[in-house]
């Protein structure tokens, strides 16, 4: 269990770095910068959110699930252990949290069939419309594919794409980070660019 203290140590890390700008596999934070998330997720979700959260949820709300998954672009050294990931979402789109926290639910996060002896956890700010999502394997299987899903609501009164969901995270997506564990030299290895990131959308 010592590498997974370490795992969960380097996605804390990981998590602060993302969030102040940096990771993501040396992309450039298209959220946290004054200019594009904030004037389209400020003002997106200020009316969007409003909408979602008071308007839509007293009737027929639709649902989408997100998919994310990591593809290798080069060699992996060791298995993928972790994977952390930052991603923005259409304004109008809420995501189910626990009571009184940020704490994604576990009904809308799960983690995918590949991925087996994991954690997975997740928070989201409305504010901004922002996922943190982050998964762990205890196992020595993975290296690439889908890790995991998100369920996602909004008004019936609105119609999303595809598009929708990749333009708040233009120009690279996602921000993201992950890493894996040698348990012979008991060394963590950043696999992040060796890696690349996909999102997939599901209308339900």
């Amino acid at each position: 269990m010592n590498h997974i203290k370490k795992l969960l140590s380097l996605f804390a890390i990981t998590l602060l770095l993302t969030a102040c700008g940096g990771g993501g596999g040396g992309s450039t934070s298209p959220g946290d910068s004054t200019g594009g998330n904030t004037s389209g997720n400020t003002g997106g979700n200020t009316g969007g959110n409003t909408g979602g959260n008071t308007g839509g949820n007293s009737g027929s709300n639709k649902t989408a699930t997100v998919s994310f998954s990591v593809i290798s672009t080069a060699r992996l050294p060791v298995p993928i252990e972790g994977v952390s990931i930052i991603a923005y979402l259409p304004a109008g789109t809420t995501v189910a949290t626990d009571a009184g926290s940020t704490n994604i639910s576990s009904t809308a996060l799960t983690v995918s069939s590949g991925i087996t002896s994991q954690l997975v956890f997740g928070t989201y700010s409305a504010a901004v419309n922002k996922v943190k999502i982050s998964v762990l394997s205890t196992a020595d299987t993975y290296r690439g594919g889908e890790f995991a899903t998100l369920t996602v609501s909004y008004p019936s009164t609105i119609t999303l794409t595809a598009g929708d969901f990749t333009a708040p995270n233009s120009p690279t997506f996602p921000l993201f980070q992950s890493a894996g564990y040698d348990a012979i030299s008991h060394s963590s290895f950043d696999l992040t660019s060796k890696l690349r990131a996909v999102l997939g959308v599901t209308f339900n």
